[in-house]
């Protein structure tokens, strides 16, 4: 065993302990990196959130930042590595005379200038940067996964009676095809998309129904205008606690994703996979005028046809969703599929495995190779991506195109005006707008 000196140390830094994405892939790294090699700590900018019992039960020691104190924390713990998930807080390099005290500074995510390596979670993220930053594989970046703790999920997997006795508790019988949607109440996490197909999937098709969590209050009011939908739709309010969260994704039988600003990655999606549900999702294409504004790595993570489908146009997800009910068997195997891709490509063991060796890697200067390959990377930079854009149901007519964008448009401009008033309640009397609109029987219902 390596004593406590020789062990490199590793500083995983976030803003918070919540129970968002960046906070659940730190705790992934955190606890999934070997003991006997690597001493972790982590630090955070604000002690807040659920997730920070599971560090004190780990034993991994916890330690309150501020841009004032992170250097002094670097110094007196002897940090090696500086793992970041997030901009918060300053992190640049130390100055003058105390260039040795930090070995080297990792991001991980997007992508940052002041850091030594940077992990791009995602081959769709890394080519929309490729082009702006010149970036070179395995000199200041390497593709590294967001992590997706399968055995943990798994962990709270209930039986076929329950699934069926929670369903029947939000009004859903047996045979009906149950749709389900889970993320934050905010415009990048959701989309107009939903607006437009939930009531077109209700006048031509039967015995469907829907499940939110955590859609903008804007959306469900303008649902709420359709008679057809208000019977059909189940709107929850956010889940923060996991068992929760992996109860929504059992009782659905479809997961529909859909985000105007697209994901970097997408943990919602791979969640969902681990449960063996097809994805239905759609593409958010970016391109050299609007690089920064979209995002597209859904259409990484779900293969259309295999895993789930991709659909971006009403009449589109209309047909999925069709497709899906009419086709059972065919569900079955992209929710199969879907979970055999999480296992053997984001499976926290496999991607932590991968983190580790750029961490030995970068502390010893070896020259070993990281997953994916460098000629993965490269085929996917050079065509692999184009070719995702034309894997996707395209049944929607130009005029219905057209259409919809235009209505788009407008619904946008109505969402400028009512984040507008949603922060302006927020400041001045502390009301959240976010909260209306939900049916008190429905709070506890996956608790």
């Amino acid at each position: 065993m390596v004593s406590k000196k020789e062990k490199i140390c590793v500083l995983e830094v976030a803003n918070h302990f919540g129970t968002g994405g960046i906070e659940r892939v730190m705790q992934d790294f955190a606890l999934a990196l070997d003991k006997n090699k690597f001493r972790v700590i982590i630090g955070v900018y604000r002690l807040e959130g659920s997730r920070i019992a599971d560090f004190k039960k780990k034993g991994i020691n916890v330690i309150k930042l501020s841009e004032a104190c992170l250097l002094e924390v670097i110094k007196k713990e002897k940090i090696d590595i500086i793992h970041l998930h997030s901009f918060t807080g300053n992190f640049g390099r130390p100055q003058a005379g105390e260039a040795k005290i930090l070995r080297e500074v990792i991001f991980s995510g997007n992508y940052s200038k002041e850091a030594d390596i940077n992990l791009v979670i995602s081959k769709s993220l890394l080519k929309k940067l490729h082009e702006k930053e010149k970036l070179i594989y395995g000199e200041n970046y390497y593709i590294l996964y967001n992590p997706q703790n399968v055995r943990y999920w798994r962990a709270y997997k209930i039986p076929h009676n329950k699934i069926s006795k929670l369903r029947a508790r939000l009004g859903v019988k047996e045979d009906q095809l149950l749709i389900g949607r889970l993320g934050r109440s905010e415009p990048s996490k959701s989309d107009f998309l939903f607006v437009k197909s939930i009531p077109l999937i209700l006048k031509k098709l039967e015995n469907v129904k829907f499940v939110f969590i955590g859609l903008p209050y804007l959306q469900r009011l303008l649902l709420y205008r359709h008679k057809s939908v208000r019977n059909k739709v189940i709107f929850l309010p956010n889940q923060p606690k996991d068992e929760s969260a992996a109860k929504f994704y059992q009782i659905i039988d479809i997961f529909w994703h859909a985000a105007s600003r697209g994901e970097t990655f997408g943990n919602v999606n791979a969640e969902a996979m681990i449960f063996k549900k097809p994805v239905i999702t759609h593409s958010t294409p970016f391109n050299n005028r609007n690089w920064k504004s979209t995002d597209n790595a859904q259409i990484e993570v779900v293969d259309h046809m295999r895993t789930g489908i991709i659909a971006s146009y009403p009449k589109d997800i209309f047909e999925a969703v069709k497709f899906l009910q009419n086709n059972p068997k065919k569900a079955k195997e992209f929710g199969d599929s879907g979970y055999k891709k999480v296992l053997g490509r984001y499976n926290t063991p496999k991607v932590a495995s991968s983190f580790q060796d750029i961490i030995l890697k970068l502390h010893s200067r070896a020259n070993t190779e990281v997953y994916p390959d460098k000629k993965e990377v490269e085929a996917f930079i050079e065509g692999g991506y184009e070719n995702l854009l034309k894997q996707c149901l395209d049944e929607e007519s130009y005029i219905g195109k057209k259409r919809y964008s235009l209505e788009k448009i407008l619904y946008q401009t109505i969402e400028v005006a009512y984040l507008g008033l949603r922060l302006f309640l927020r400041r001045t009397i502390n009301y959240d707008l976010e909260k209306r609109g939900y049916k008190k029987g429905y709070y506890s219902v996956l608790e």
